[in-house]
C-alpha cells in the first residue's frame, strides 16, 4: 500500500519530462517486490534468478528503445 501511495503522491508533482521515468521506476520496483516476496523468486535457485532478471534487463531495452524512437520523430 506504501508503494501505490507513493504512486499516487508522485502524480501530484509536475516533474516534466522525467514523469514516465518516475512511474517505471516504481512500477518496476513494486513489481519486483511482488516477484521476490509474493511469489517466492527470493527462494529460488540462483539460476532461476538471473533468467528473471535478464528478462527486466529485456524489458527495459524495448522501454529504451521506444523512448528514443518517440524522441526522434
Amino acid at each position: 500500500m506504501t508503494m501505490t501511495f507513493l504512486t499516487i503522491t508522485v502524480t501530484s508533482f509536475n516533474l516534466g519530462v522525467f514523469s514516465v521515468t518516475v512511474a517505471l521506476l516504481i512500477a518496476g520496483f513494486k513489481g519486483f517486490m511482488v516477484l521476490s516476496y509474493f511469489m517466492h523468486l527470493k527462494y529460488e535457485n540462483l539460476l532461476l534468478r538471473i533468467l528473471v532478471g535478464m528478462i527486466f534487463v529485456l524489458f527495459a531495452l524495448i522501454v529504451l528503445i521506444t523512448f528514443i524512437d518517440y524522441a526522434y520523430r
